[in-house]
């Protein structure tokens, strides 16, 4: 059966009855020779102690099995490490190639720029044109009239 009390703090509680039996046998009897032990893990490695229920179990196992001598023959084959570290270097260098590349090329906002200055002065040609063209028309139509 479960009760409700309430903490210190005024927090509400639930506590189980097997809870309360475990306390009531006290600390020597709940002590089962282990230690609290705080270390930092690779993500993978807290994964796959995660997959297994218990992980300090687990944990525990791993070093049974060493100690056994059943791990002592378990090596990593670092030449495929090397192999891959080798391709890794290679891809970073074309990489930085590329990227030496493409800072190289003009970026789109100069060529717009070009663009629109080409296009800017090919209107102002027309317009001299136009002008140039009126301006002739002009005379002539005077010299019309004048004969």
């Amino acid at each position: 059966m479960k009760q409700k009390i309430k903490d210190r703090n005024g927090r509400e509680r639930i506590l189980d009855d097997r809870s309360l039996e475990n306390l009531k046998l006290g600390p020597i009897f709940r002590d089962q020779g282990k230690q609290r032990f705080n270390t930092t893990l690779r993500p993978e490695t807290i994964a796959w102690l995660k997959r297994g229920g218990n992980a300090s179990q687990r944990i525990e196992d791993l070093v049974d099995a060493a100690r056994s001598g059943y791990l002592q023959g378990f090596q990593v084959d670092k030449t495929d490490a090397n192999d891959e570290l080798e391709k890794l270097k290679t891809q970073v260098a074309e990489l930085e190639a590329q990227v030496a590349q493409l800072e190289a090329q003009p970026s789109a906002l100069e060529l717009i720029d070009e663009y629109l200055a080409e296009h800017e002065l090919t209107e102002r040609i027309k317009d001299l044109n136009k002008n140039r063209t009126l301006q002739y028309l002009g005379k002539f139509k005077a010299w019309l009239l004048k004969r």
